[in-house]
């Protein structure tokens, strides 16, 4: 297995369901609570572990979990959700390599949560790469996972950082899988595209932004008086003025 730090004990050499004070797992009459006990040590020792922990902290942490989440991939999922609600990415992004590692199959559900955690921790890079890594392993992102994304996209701010992003393709390539991702059998709902029209709208992605909002009707999603607005500030950074005034005459038609 991996090794861990030389001033790092994992929770394994030193708590067991037997030792621990708080732990009434010892008796034998509720399995389901002993079934549990290891999971819940091992949320402790990730928490503990902080938000920088290195990767191989992290898999000696889990390395006793790995035989039980193959057989119960929801307790994977509760994991990366609270960890999304402590905003801690970089512990989420070492959970799936511990899966990956220890042959522990990912599931859309764990990928939506980890994505969570990079969204709530303003970390998009993260959340691009899981999404693309995602679909890449040929699973089928679902609302929750879209909406992820497109949030973590929100984050990019249109400033001389961007520079980087634009170089090196990483801004094109994800809003051009985000289009794609519209035409698959997924019912995506007017947030999902506003939010997706107004990061394109940031980044002065006019074209995509434009895509998006036809897509929307296309879809069976109505726009609202949000699309319009966003795809007309989209045109207007894109100084694309006619399409912007064609875009205003047809909002007053949107009830």
């Amino acid at each position: 297995g991996l090794a861990g730090s030389d001033g790092y004990s994992g929770y394994s050499d030193h708590v067991s369901p037997q030792s621990c004070p708080r732990c009434s797992c010892r008796s034998s009459s509720d399995g389901s609570r002993f079934a549990h006990a290891p999971q819940t040590l091992a949320d402790a020792a990730l928490l503990a572990l902080g938000p920088q922990p290195r990767a191989e902290e992290v898999h000696k942490a889990l390395e006793p979990m790995a035989e039980l989440w193959r057989g119960s991939p929801r307790l994977v999922t509760k994991l990366l959700s609270n960890l999304a609600k402590e905003r801690l990415p970089a512990v989420a992004i070492h959970v799936l390599g511990f899966m990956q590692a220890r042959r522990v199959e990912a599931n859309a559900f764990h990928y939506g949560a980890a994505m969570s955690a990079c969204d709530k921790g303003k970390q998009w890079q993260l959340a691009l790469s899981l999404l693309l890594s995602m679909t890449g392993s040929g699973l089928a992102p679902d609302l929750v996972t879209y909406n992820s994304a497109i949030s973590a996209l929100s984050l990019i701010k249109h400033n001389s950082d961007n520079n980087t992003v634009r170089k090196g393709g990483q801004w094109c390539t994800a809003l051009a899988l985000l289009a794609d991702m519209t035409e698959a059998r997924l019912y995506l709902d007017q947030v999902s595209y506003n939010t997706a029209i107004t990061a394109c709208s940031k980044q002065g992605e006019w074209q995509l932004a434009l895509d998006l909002f036809r897509k929307m009707s296309e879809m069976g999603v109505e726009p609202d008086h949000i699309s319009y607005n966003a795809a007309i500030t989209a045109c207007s950074n894109g100084d694309q003025w006619h399409l912007s005034m064609q875009l205003f005459g047809s909002m007053a038609e949107v009830r």
